[in-house]
């Protein structure tokens, strides 16, 4: 499945980068993305966010995604679980 998810991502990605013109045309400028890259750059936000998209899409087509959550979040994850079912099942 991790291969479906981050094809879709490289892909919305893409068409991110190739009809930014049409999406801020739909959507208008962003107030925020004025404020902080200057006048007329929401292009450049839509850029960055179509980056992250495929950095992070790339990183679960490859499967880091998956190491790098079970390492920073699994293991609180499984202790928070255990500590659960002590207090339910008072093991």
């Amino acid at each position: 499945m991790n291969i479906v998810y981050g094809l879709l991502g490289i892909t919305a990605a893409y068409l991110l980068v190739r009809y930014r013109k049409a999406v801020i045309g739909f959507t208008g400028q962003w107030s925020f993305a004025e404020k902080v890259f200057g006048p007329g750059h929401t292009d450049l936000a839509l850029l960055l966010m179509a980056l992250f998209i495929f950095f992070f899409s790339v990183a679960v087509l490859t499967g880091h995604m998956d190491n790098f959550l079970d390492t920073s979040i699994g293991d609180r994850a499984d202790q928070q679980n255990e500590a659960g079912r002590e207090q339910i099942f008072g093991d």
